[in-house]
């Protein structure tokens, strides 16, 4: 498989907006533990 499949991008950068939320929410809010996990799963 190539490396610019259009649909592996969408989800590569759909997977990094879930990371940053994650990371986000710890740094913020770090007792909401169940939707911190849930967007790095």
């Amino acid at each position: 498989m190539k490396g610019n499949n259009p649909i592996v991008r969408q989800w590569m950068q759909k997977a990094e907006f879930d990371l940053g939320t994650a990371k986000l929410t710890y740094f913020h809010i770090p007792e909401y533990s169940d939707t911190i996990s849930f967007h790095c799963q």
